[in-house]
């Protein structure tokens, strides 16, 4: 997250997550072509950006939100061609299944890599033991 966007005015706005992105490789053409680009992939609709479920960075932008239990985000392009902002919503679905195979990962295979090093003395399996009731 680079950045969250907050307003003063009376209107009560809500706080954004903001999201840069400079992708060198396309700094000298407009930042709608490098929206679209394959580095980020996106794509445009009706004359409207969107950044796709599929894309390299909605899991970030996702991510972020999550975190931060905002439910916008501002995912800006910059070129030297100028700066494009599209807004994204924060997708409650892709979330929580993202949630279930990051608990599934963690598991299978991060948690037994740390039992089995920290598995050397009786007071380590105790630990370990109870790290894993928590997550049953």
């Amino acid at each position: 997250m680079d950045n969250i966007r907050t307003c003063c005015c009376e209107g009560n706005c809500p706080d954004i997550v903001v999201e840069y992105k400079c992708p060198w490789k396309h700094r000298h053409v407009p930042p709608k072509e490098a929206f679209v680009s394959p580095e980020i992939g996106d794509e445009m609709n009706e004359n409207k950006f969107a950044l796709k479920n599929g894309s390299r960075y909605y899991m970030q932008v996702q991510l972020q939100m999550f975190v931060t239990e905002l439910d916008n985000c501002d995912f800006v392009v910059w070129t030297e061609h100028g700066v494009l902002s599209v807004p994204v919503k924060y997708d409650k679905i892709f979330m929580e299944n993202a949630l279930v195979q990051l608990e599934r990962f963690w598991m299978h295979h991060v948690l037994p890599v740390l039992a089995q090093r920290l598995a050397n003395t009786d007071k380590d399996r105790q630990t370990i033991i109870k790290i894993g009731y928590l997550f049953k």
